[in-house]
């Protein structure tokens, strides 16, 4: 398979997101606000998945708000570090169960936006969509409305 991304020098890879959900993933993230070289490809070639879409950033490690969010919005992401060109580390991450202080809730009226509470979610799956709910103020609603 031919490469069609360019390689990067120091950074991270984040592969195997779901085809749609990479620009998603990277507004999610803020990579535009970290300053450093961002290349997003979607609708790549993919041996395992048909299509895929992937990341690559330069600059510094992930935060572990930003390991949530990617595990929400691409479960099936493999998120590898790069230095001198060169895979140092590889990890896969997975849908979590729950996230707790990373998104909005998306109810106006929950009282995570009135008052200083932090947010909690649960993480399900109905007819193959992602569905959060809310433990504070109970609504449901699919992932792709959230907001960080």
């Amino acid at each position: 398979m031919e490469r069609t991304v360019a390689a990067i020098r120091k950074g991270t890879v984040i592969d195997h997101i779901d085809k749609g959900q990479g620009l998603r993933l990277a507004l999610h993230l803020k990579l535009a606000e970290r300053g450093c070289p961002v290349t997003v490809g979607l609708n790549l070639e993919s041996a395992s998945m048909g299509r895929k879409d992937l990341i690559k950033f330069e600059g510094g490690p992930l935060t572990p708000k930003e390991l949530t969010i990617i595990s929400l919005f691409a479960p099936r992401a493999t998120i590898s570090t790069i230095d001198a060109y060169k895979v140092i580390d590889k990890v896969s991450v997975s849908m979590p169960k729950q996230v707790v202080g990373t998104l909005v809730c998306y109810n106006r009226s929950c009282v995570t936006r009135a008052e200083p509470i932090e947010t909690h979610f649960f993480v399900g799956l109905e007819r193959g969509m992602v569905v959060l709910q809310c433990r504070h103020c109970e609504s449901s609603f699919a992932r792709d409305v959230v907001y960080g």
